[in-house]
């Protein structure tokens, strides 16, 4: 009886085995009507341009279009090549495209043709970007220029610290000193715990790299720490800086204007990728600073670079390059030596060694 029984449940498991395969899969690909209205639009639209004329596609490229380090401009004069070096042809694309909806790739196939269409004269595979602009998709490119060399970036540092804490002051005569080795490109800026000049919101701060209540704790560039029992010093310092400052920077940003209204600031900023990035997570960090503070660490030298008030905006939904507006909230009294630092940062939750800082600026701020 034992025997039969492994021998019916062998021929059961044969027939399953020889038969999973039998009947055909329809797996419903997913349908994207907006994107597929884009390419119907497009395709239709391609048809209608010539040597001397590309209005019709050019609502489909974004004013801010850059791919590879093409414009829209180029990418209009591109269409109108096509007719110039070919006169007597005819632009067809095809009925298919790829499209990824989580990176919004979007990749499609050119064909300039006689107008028999039995001889092909270009037959071009374009990657591309779309990106969702009042309801409709437009190609954006990859906001990335290759031929465009990149400016090195400018390294910022930040300081928990406190004029109560005695071991904070050789750090902050140590990032002092940067400051002026590195006049222009290097920023540094003083989170106060636990004393007159702590924020409200300074708890935010700490929580996130990695709970940091301690004095001192210096962080550079969002990701290297020094803490106890290194807690850091000039020689090392300078030689995280001239490594950082040698690096090319991802995020270009100009441009920082402001005005400043009763008690608000109201500013904006130009905001340019320069290498092929993500955005995820992409926080725009913005604080209003005093210079040269009048309260004096224990060392009896004024602390500086003094947060008074600070802000972010969550900018990874952005089309970027673009301009950021920004408002925050000035102090009652404001120093007349009051600026601001701004830096455009990853901010993963929680704080990791991919939270960098690409690059920050500083302007000097004054009521007008």
């Amino acid at each position: 009886m034992r025997i039969s029984i492994r021998l019916i449940l062998i021929i059961i498991a044969v027939i399953l085995i020889a038969g999973c395969d039998r009947f055909e899969h329809n797996f419903i690909k997913p349908t994207y009507p907006l994107v597929e209205q884009l390419y119907a639009s497009f395709s239709d639209s391609l048809l209608q341009i010539s040597d001397i004329d590309v209005e019709s596609i050019s609502s489909f490229y974004a004013d801010n279009y850059l791919n590879n380090g093409i414009n829209k401009v180029q990418m209009e004069q591109y269409y109108r090549n096509l007719f110039i070096n070919h006169p007597n042809s005819i632009i067809v694309a095809d009925s298919t495209y790829d499209f990824d909806a989580n990176s919004l790739s979007f990749q499609w196939r050119l064909k300039l043709t006689n107008l028999a269409g039995d001889s092909t004269f270009i037959d071009t595979l374009f990657t591309d970007q779309i990106a969702l602009h009042e309801g409709k998709y437009q190609f954006i490119g990859n906001q990335y220029d290759p031929g465009e060399p990149s400016p090195k970036q400018k390294v910022l540092a930040q300081i928990v610290t406190g004029t109560g804490c005695a071991n904070c002051v050789a750090i902050e005569a140590a990032l002092h000193a940067c400051e002026l080795r590195f006049p222009g490109q290097f920023y540094y800026l003083e989170h106060h715990y636990n004393d007159f000049l702590e924020l409200p919101n300074i708890s935010e701060f700490m929580l996130y790299y990695d709970n940091i209540f301690s004095s001192p704790t210096t962080i550079f560039q969002g990701i290297t720490k020094y803490l106890e029992p290194n807690n850091g010093d000039l020689a090392q310092f300078t030689a995280l800086t001239q490594d950082l400052l040698n690096q090319d920077a991802k995020y270009d940003l100009a441009n920082l204007t402001y005005t400043i209204s009763g008690d608000t600031l109201h500013a904006s900023i130009e905001i340019t990728p320069k290498s092929a990035l993500t955005h995820t997570n992409l926080v725009f960090n913005y604080v209003i600073a005093d210079k040269v503070s009048t309260l004096n660490n224990l060392g009896g030298l004024p602390c500086r670079n003094v947060i008074l008030k600070r802000s972010s905006k969550d900018i990874s939904a952005m089309v970027l390059p673009g301009t950021v507006d920004f408002t925050l909230q000035i102090p009652v009294n404001l120093p007349t030596d009051a600026k601001i630092v701004a830096w455009v940062q990853t901010m993963n939750t929680p704080w990791d060694s991919q939270s960098l800082i690409y690059n920050v600026i500083e302007k000097d701020i004054f009521r007008k």
